[in-house]
């Protein structure tokens, strides 16, 4: 059995996958999964670098789930043999020595290590904003080991990258992602935090998240968002049922960053407002006491005018 199995969607991205696969040692300890989700450009390309790596641990297969990168991720586990599993993106690549750092956790009964992620413009290599809000999460568990900041590390670093998981708690929970077009991650990284016992928060830096022109977590259009929002509220609702209601008022959560996500992407009228009815029909809170303190107010809305100036130059549509 391999310590260590890393899976990797990909789509369409022969160049940076190659880039990504360079930063993984060829070791007989770490198996590799590249999983295509039926690439049809760079399909000539993709299986010449499967025959590249034809003499190593390194599968490249096509996806056998529902299309997107939950499917791939999928038939990632369900090809896993490593007693760790790795997420990564065929557009981001690890850090140096990165498996020397995941490596001390391997004889441990841990189920999941949270590590501390950096990111990069992929066109320029100059540090970018897209790690900030994990990074922070890991930087607070660390800093103060409170309620709070363990509630926020299970159920806010919503994406499955820069965490080393165990495989065994991952099968013994049959955790898996959601296969649809944006936002597959949130209810696979939100059940890893419900179930999770024993973990450990780590400073090291083990990923580097890159950011370009027309990455799916960049693309504006109605269809994303809606498959977005209604994540959000299977979300929500999850873990309103599930959690106590102390835990569940720690977290804050409400669905008015929903209906400010679209009206900076300039969605329709009638969208906003098919937004505000799946929300209030199915009882996500829009207003918080919060908002009548005039400084939040004026402190979030300059953060959204700032995410918007930083992303506006990636939106396609």
């Amino acid at each position: 059995m391999y310590n260590l199995t890393v899976i990797i969607p990909h789509y369409e991205s022969v160049e940076t996958l190659k880039n990504l696969l360079h930063t993984i040692p060829s070791s007989e300890d770490i198996q590799v999964i590249v999983i295509d989700d039926h690439s049809i450009k760079t399909k000539a390309s993709f299986q010449q670098l499967a025959s590249e790596y034809q003499n190593e641990n390194v599968l490249f297969v096509e996806n056998r789930h529902g299309k997107g990168a939950g499917g791939c991720r999928n038939t990632g586990l369900d090809l896993a043999e490593g007693k760790w599993l790795l997420f990564a993106d065929d557009d981001d690549f690890f850090t140096e020595n990165f498996y020397d750092k995941v490596s001390q956790y391997f004889e441990t009964n841990l189920e999941v290590v949270f590590f501390t992620p950096t990111s990069m413009e992929l066109e320029t290599g100059e540090l970018t904003e897209r790690h900030e809000e994990y990074a922070k999460l890991t930087k607070q568990a660390l800093k103060d080991p409170s309620k709070l900041n363990d509630l926020n590390l299970r159920y806010k670093y919503m994406v499955p990258w820069s965490k080393l998981i165990s495989r065994e708690f991952i099968e013994e929970h049959q955790i898996k992602f959601e296969e649809v077009m944006s936002s597959n991650d949130v209810m696979f990284s939100t059940l890893v935090g419900y179930w999770l016992q024993n973990y450990h928060v780590s400073d090291e830096v083990i990923y580097c998240v890159t950011k370009s022109a027309g990455s799916l977590i960049t693309t504006v259009s109605e269809a994303s968002y809606f498959t977005r929002l209604k994540v959000f509220i299977t979300y929500y609702k999850f873990l309103k049922t599930n959690l106590d209601k102390d835990s569940f008022a720690l977290l804050d959560l409400s669905g008015l960053t929903s209906i400010i996500t679209a009206i900076k992407y300039k969605l329709p009228s009638k969208a906003i407002l098919k937004a505000l009815y799946l929300l209030t029909s199915n009882r996500v809170t829009l207003i918080k006491g919060k908002y009548i303190n005039p400084m939040f107010v004026l402190n979030k809305v300059k953060f959204y005018l700032k995410e918007y100036a930083n992303e506006k130059d990636y939106h396609t549509k």
